[in-house]
């Protein structure tokens, strides 16, 4: 067999099933006999306990986060909660004064038990097990009693959510299901079926690690890359080779002895192991006296580079999200000023069909006339609207190039607003990227910008959208009515439905609010909010509504759509009518493009 190089991988290293070996064949004689002196839950998914033995204190972690479920020793106690959760004051009901006689690893798999000596309410001694379970999302831990009921968990786990493994205070404890047909690491004559598996062929790695992970329980995939690593650096035959790459690692275990390092990744995170890896260069490994806290040491530094990663990638997604609405609207803005420059073009067509009214007759889709316009007084074909008359054909662009000057207006004030805030964005961005690219990601400096960026108003606080959310459906009392922003910052009010139509008109809209309805068609009932002076409600906003309005309606397909509009005290619902019906008078008569 060839020699293979030691690679230097940009690896993450797991805590699994050796590590916890280790770690329990480390801390065990540190805590047997030991007094639990306090349990403590500084944060949902960890719990800490201190175990008082041989005159010194030992603190202990077990953490059932997803990522980064784990149990170790660590150097100092965290912060405590300022509420207990239920099951940290369970664990203090229980362990607290409790003597540890016993902490085992099941079955070379992730999961621990601690038993320890305590007394019930009457006095008597009785013994809990405190059983934690580090298995990714499906980690917890569980207090049972010395007939295996469940005292308490850490999650409570209902037969709606795993059927065959209920966990809950009084059922019995069910012991998650073992790997089926995978063989104990520990016995060294299954190494034979390896060797038999590959007979007169050299495997790759990626070959030799998915064989073992398939054949042995408790593997993790780090741990099969390894003993796969070493035997393929062997150059000796692929049984002898495998057996002695099992030697290094089980057999060592198999004694209590370990050779725990602290390896550093190509990203610059510590990770730490039982033993030395042939999957990173040497000069990246450095031997440590205790894994416990190496590991603690480790974490602490991975989780908070985690959470400065999981901050930093919120962030950028809601400052890129906030430059691609603004963009979306820059470019909105740019296409209302480019039509507002070629809106003269309206106008001249309104003219044109003015001047060969003798030519149209009602129904007609089209009309040819000479352009007058141009140089050479071409002829060219007007598209009509069926539905309208001459008249209103002519009307419908010459609203249109009102509509186009009227929005080009307030593009061009929109594009000045939009300039700031966008170049702001951008530079929060780069200044975010710097902060990423220092040596240690700051989290405050994230947060610092992200409050920094929610004060100017360039970001929205997504908690207090739920917020609004709920006040505004506390306010419309369940009503689906949709609360819109129109330009020159007038709120539209939209009913979704019949009866939010009602509640609308007849709870919400005030009596000098304008308020719009498709005309002869079925619609949405639409309230510009004019607080009292609708006389001052500039031609944007009234073209917005009105367009919001045919949107919501049966006409949304059409070309052209009258849409009126009155003041609410000009309308009515007769009494006994159906939902949404109202009657209305005064009204005057947009035609909109929806």
């Amino acid at each position: 067999m060839q020699s293979t190089e030691k690679p230097t991988r940009n690896i993450k290293v797991p805590f699994d099933s050796l590590t916890l070996c280790a770690v329990l064949a480390e801390l065990a004689p540190q805590i047997v006999g030991g007094q639990i002196q306090e349990a403590r839950q500084p944060s949902p998914t960890d719990i800490q306990i201190s175990v008082r033995h041989h005159g010194q204190t030992y603190w202990i972690v077990f953490s059932i986060d997803v990522k980064f479920a784990r149990m170790h020793r660590v150097a100092s106690r965290s912060p405590n909660s300022p509420t207990p959760p239920n099951f940290c004051m369970v664990l203090r009901r229980y362990l607290e004064n409790a003597i540890v006689q016993e902490v085992i690893q099941r079955d070379f798999d992730r999961i621990i038990e601690l038993k320890a000596l305590t007394r019930d309410s009457e006095g008597e001694p009785i013994t809990v097990t405190l059983i934690g379970e580090f298995m990714g999302k499906h980690s917890n831990l569980v207090l049972v009693r010395e007939n295996g009921a469940i005292i308490d968990s850490a999650k409570r786990i209902t037969h709606r959510v795993n059927r065959f493994r209920e966990i809950l205070p009084g059922s019995l404890y069910v012991s998650p299901p073992p790997q089926a047909d995978r063989e104990n690491p520990f016995d060294f004559d299954t190494l034979v079926k390896i060797g038999e598996a590959f007979k007169g062929v050299t495997p790759t790695e990626k070959a030799l690690a998915d064989t073992l992970l398939q054949t042995y329980s408790g593997l993790s995939p780090f741990l099969a890359r390894e003993l796969a690593t070493r035997t393929l650096s062997q150059p000796h035959s692929l049984e002898e080779s495998l057996k002695e790459a099992w030697l290094d690692i089980f057999g060592s275990t198999a004694q209590g002895h370990f050779a725990p390092v602290l390896i550093q990744a190509p990203n610059g995170l510590p990770y730490a192991y039982p033993f030395p890896t042939l999957q990173t260069a040497d000069e990246y490994q450095k031997g440590v006296t205790s894994l416990n806290l190496a590991l603690d040491y480790s974490y602490q530094t991975v989780i908070r580079d985690s959470r400065f990663q999981e901050e930093a990638t919120s962030l950028r997604g809601q400052i890129s999200k906030a430059i691609q609405r603004l963009e979306h609207r820059e470019e909105t803005t740019e296409e209302l000023l480019s039509e507002g420059e070629n809106s003269q073009r309206f106008q001249q067509m309104g003219e044109l069909i003015m001047a060969n009214l003798w030519k149209i007759a009602q129904g007609d889709t089209s009309v040819t006339v000479q352009d007058y316009f141009a140089p050479d007084f071409p002829e060219v074909a007007l598209p009509l609207e069926e539905s309208l008359s001459p008249q209103e054909n002519a009307e419908s662009w010459f609203q249109r190039y009102r509509k186009a000057q009227s929005s080009a207006s307030a593009a061009e004030e929109q594009a000045e607003l939009l300039e700031k805030p966008l170049n702001d964005l951008r530079e929060a961005l780069q200044e975010l990227e710097a902060i990423e690219a220092e040596a240690e990601g700051a989290t405050e400096s994230v947060r610092a910008l992200r409050k920094r960026l929610r004060d100017a108003q360039l970001l929205t606080d997504e908690v207090e959208i739920q917020a609004q959310a709920k006040r505004v459906q506390s306010e419309f009392q369940g009503h689906k009515i949709r609360r819109m922003h129109a330009p020159h910052g007038y709120e539209i009010l939209v009913g979704e439905s019949a009866t939010a139509n009602d509640f609308l008109l007849t709870r919400l809209a005030a009596s000098n609010d304008i308020w719009l309805h498709v005309r002869a068609s079925s619609s949405s009932h639409v309230v510009i909010r004019t607080k009292n002076q609708p006389d001052r409600v500039p031609r944007a906003v009234l073209d917005f509504a009105a367009r919001v309005c045919a949107l919501h309606s049966g006409e949304k397909h059409a070309s052209i759509v009258p849409v009126d509009y009155t003041l609410r005290k000009y309308v009515r619902k007769p009494r006994g009518s159906a939902p949404g019906f109202a009657r209305y008078e005064r009204e005057t008569t947009l035609h909109v493009t929806p």
